[in-house]
């Protein structure tokens, strides 16, 4: 399901991927960072900016480091990964760690 809500996104299909990644979400227990990363990007490409929040929060708290970060395209979270660089090395196995907490300092 992880393959298709990515289709779906990539071909600007948002709220069939949004559907398709809720669903993945709830058949893993919503505890799976990846599909809780996906589906938070969805959201922030639609502009619904708080849901992609808590979700990404969430999704960083459970286990930043299996989230692809190359699979995230909205300018909401790109432009945190992009200033994150800027502090830290995007190749560091840490990196994706310390986006809440730049999030969270940034205002984002």
């Amino acid at each position: 399901m992880l393959q298709a809500g990515r289709c779906r996104k990539a071909l600007g299909r948002y709220e069939e991927s949004i559907t398709t990644f809720e669903e993945a979400v709830r058949m893993a227990g919503e505890e799976d960072s990846r599909l809780l990363a996906e589906l938070a990007d969805t959201y922030a490409l639609i502009g619904e900016s708080q849901p992609a929040k808590v979700l990404m929060r969430e999704a960083m708290f459970l286990d930043a480091g299996s989230i692809e970060l190359d699979e995230i395209h909205s300018p909401l979270f790109l432009r945190l990964i992009e200033r994150l660089e800027k502090e830290r090395d995007i190749g560091d196995p840490g990196f994706a760690e310390w986006l809440p907490v730049f999030g969270s300092i940034w205002g984002v």
